[in-house]
Order: structure tokens, then C-alpha cells, then sequence
């Protein structure tokens, strides 16, 4: 490998060094200091990390510094335990992202970082007492270095890659498609541009490749700040109107092709009161999930968002009463076996409406305020019920 190119390898790898110090710099910035957000800070230091040293290791291997066994060996260590760390950290911040309730739990991501440790540990044990097994006589890389160093990674991007691609054709989350196809795409991206980069290519395909995906990924998740409500992970208003728009831009004008429904939860303002706003973000969030989790399981995949404060609203892509009425008990059922399991001191529930329109933003304004009538009176109706037992 001649100098210039060692040195514009460097160069790129710099280059790139300094677009993560960017991101990673905004991100600390930011006021975002969820669990996920963590993680995705350690990854983009990571990446960091892994750059600057993967240039020391082709300064080291052109003997721009001291090429000796444990220079080599100490470059290529490094390279190993970044990449686990990195695919292993990815991993769970995309599970943290996409809203896998089961990361919340530290011990699960415990046990997923696992492998990632004892495999970090595994190769500083081989690199001490089993040298010759990982660097040859050469001081080249060894075979079953290579093996090593890809398996856990490419375990780990698999798995982030294969269920970002099952999440991203999932009708339920068409909203979310461009940020899971994001994902995949980046897992996608490690490993094409690693192979490019091993047939010796003489450009520094991998460093390039790796940082345009996570760029790539980075404004994704930026747009996701407009269109996401943060404290649900449901839709917002703003990409309520942006679907609705899109559905109504392909369907015929004459024909009533969709459903509105639009719940409100009874007494919320009573939860904020009593038990503080804190409790009152925690029953939006249990809430949410109980609307996300029935609708996901409905044949309808209706879309749904936050529209505001204790309000949510359901687009079905029907306008057959029987399916809407099965949705909205499902629902009502779903909120009752919650409160059954549920040790809080409150119940939730929640009023509903419903109403159908044509493919006109005109019909689906109308449609909104036939719901919120039929809502306000099973509001009402709720009250009633509440005031005859004595609540």
C-alpha cells in the first residue's frame, strides 16, 4: 500500500472522525436524556473511537509507526472490542428506539451485552497467552481472527436488520417505515461496504460507507422529532394530517372509504391532580400502549396519534360499522383486563366516537366533529353510570 494512499485513508478517516464529533456533540446538547439517547451517544462515540484507531492500525501496518507484535496486536484488539461494543450498542438502541417495552428492563440488556463482554474478554485472552493464533509470523492478521471478529457483530446487525425490516412492512407501522428501513440499511451497509473494503479497494469504502448510513440514520431520527410524539411514541398531529392527506389523495372523492375514531380518557385531569403530573404522563404512556397494542392485533392496522393533551385518533381504512364497533370493544376490553392486572389506585378508560368519510379533507373535518359529538356524549353516559354508583 503506497503513501498517498495511507495518508488519504487517514484523511477520510478524520473526515469522518469529525462529522461523529458533530452528531455526537448535538446529540449531548440536546435535552433528550432518555435511556435510548444514552446509548446512541455511546454508539456514535464508538464509531469515534473505532476511526481513530482503525487509522493508527494502517499507520502501524505501513510503518509510518513502530510495526512490532504488540503494536499490532494492540490496534487490531482494539479494532475487535470497538466493533463488538458497537454492533452489540446498536442493537439495543434500535430496540430502545423502535419501542421494545422488553429493553426497559436493565437486566434484559444485560444479558444482550453479555456475549459482547465475554467475547471482549476471549480475545484479550487470545492476544496475551495465544498470540500466534490471531497475528502470524508476518504480523498480519490471522484467518481465525477475521472469523472472530465478524461473528458476534454480524450476529448482532442481523438481528437489529431483520426485525427493522419486519417492523418496516408491518401495515401498522407505515408511519415509521423510512426510520426503520433506516436501520436496516445501516446493518446492510456494515457489511457491504466491510466487503468492499477487504477486496482492496483502493479507496476507504468503509469509513465512507458506515458514516453516510449513520448520517443518514441521524436526520431520520431528527424527522421523527416532528412526527413523533414523544412522550407516547405515537404519531402526532402533524403526521395525522400528513397521513390523512396521503390517504385521501388516493382515494375516490364519492366513495366512504375511511373511519374516524377519537378517544378521550375519563377522569385524566382527576389523575394529574391527585397523583401528580408525573402519574398523569404514565397513564398517557399505558394508555397509548393499550391503543397501540389492540390496534396492532386488529385486521384493520388503523393508523393512530396523539392528537392532544388525553385525545387520541384512530384511522381505519373501512367504512364498515361492524369492523369499527369490534375495534372500539376490543379496545374498551383491552382497557379493563389493564386495570384488572394493574396495582395503581386509578382505572383508566376511556369515551369514544367514531364516524366515516368520504376522500375529502371537507368529509373528514366533518368526520372529526360527528366523533367528538358521539364521544362527548359517551362521556356523559360514563358520568352517569359514575354518579348512580356513588363515585
Amino acid at each position: 500500500m503506497n503513501g498517498n494512499y495511507t495518508f488519504f485513508y487517514v484523511e477520510a478517516n478524520l473526515f469522518c472522525v469529525v462529522l461523529f464529533v458533530i452528531m455526537l456533540v448535538r446529540s449531548l446538547l440536546g435535552v433528550d436524556n432518555q435511556i435510548k439517547q444514552r446509548f446512541f451517544n455511546i454508539v456514535l462515540l464508538l464509531h469515534i473511537c473505532y476511526f481513530i484507531n482503525d487509522s493508527l492500525w494502517i499507520l502501524i501496518m505501513n510503518e509510518y509507526l513502530p510495526r512490532n507484535r504488540i503494536t499490532v496486536s494492540f490496534a487490531n484488539l482494539l479494532n475487535a472490542i470497538y466493533l463488538l461494543g458497537l454492533a452489540c450498542l446498536f442493537y439495543i438502541y434500535i430496540e430502545l428506539e423502535h419501542k421494545n417495552p422488553k429493553l426497559e428492563d436493565k437486566k434484559i440488556r444485560n444479558y444482550i451485552q453479555l456475549p459482547a463482554i465475554v467475547f471482549s474478554i476471549l480475545h484479550v485472552i487470545l492476544f496475551l497467552f495465544f498470540n500466534k493464533t490471531m497475528i502470524d509470523d508476518e504480523l498480519n492478521v490471522t484467518i481465525f481472527y477475521y472469523g472472530l471478529f465478524v461473528l458476534i457483530p454480524t450476529i448482532y446487525l442481523m438481528m437489529a436488520c431483520v426485525r427493522s425490516i419486519m417492523r418496516a412492512f408491518d401495515p401498522q407501522n407505515i408511519a415509521y417505515r423510512a426510520k426503520y428501513l433506516a436501520t436496516s440499511l445501516y446493518c446492510i451497509g456494515v457489511f457491504v461496504f466491510g466487503i468492499f473494503q477487504t477486496m482492496g479497494l483502493e479507496i476507504p469504502v468503509f469509513c465512507f460507507g458506515l458514516t453516510i448510513t449513520m448520517v443518514y440514520l441521524y436526520l431520520t431520527s431528527l424527522d421523527d422529532l416532528i412526527s413523533i410524539d414523544p412522550l407516547t411514541g405515537l404519531n402526532n398531529r402533524a403526521q395525522l394530517n400528513r397521513y390523512v392527506s396521503q390517504e385521501i389523495q388516493h382515494s375516490d372523492p364519492e366513495k366512504k372509504e375511511h373511519s374516524v375514531i377519537m378517544l378521550d380518557l375519563n377522569d385524566f385531569k382527576s389523575i394529574n391532580d391527585i397523583y401528580g403530573h408525573m402519574e398523569g404522563d404514565k397513564a398517557l404512556v399505558k394508555a397509548s400502549n393499550i391503543i397501540k397494542t389492540t390496534c396492532g392485533n386488529d385486521p384493520l392496522r388503523p393508523f393512530i396519534a396523539r392528537y392532544g393533551g388525553d385525545e387520541f385518533i384512530i384511522i381505519c381504512k373501512t367504512d364498515n360499522e361492524e369492523d369499527v364497533v369490534r375495534l372500539i370493544k376490543n379496545i374498551q376490553k383491552a382497557f379493563k383486563e389493564a386495570n384488572d392486572k394493574s396495582e395503581t389506585l386509578y382505572s383508566l378508560s376511556a369515551a369514544i366516537g367514531f364516524a366515516s368519510f368520504k376522500g375529502t379533507i371537507n368529509s373528514y373535518q366533518k368526520a372529526v366533529e360527528r366523533a367528538d359529538k358521539r364521544l362527548y356524549l359517551n362521556k356523559e353516559d360514563y358520568y352517569e353510570a359514575q354518579l348512580k354508583n356513588g363515585k
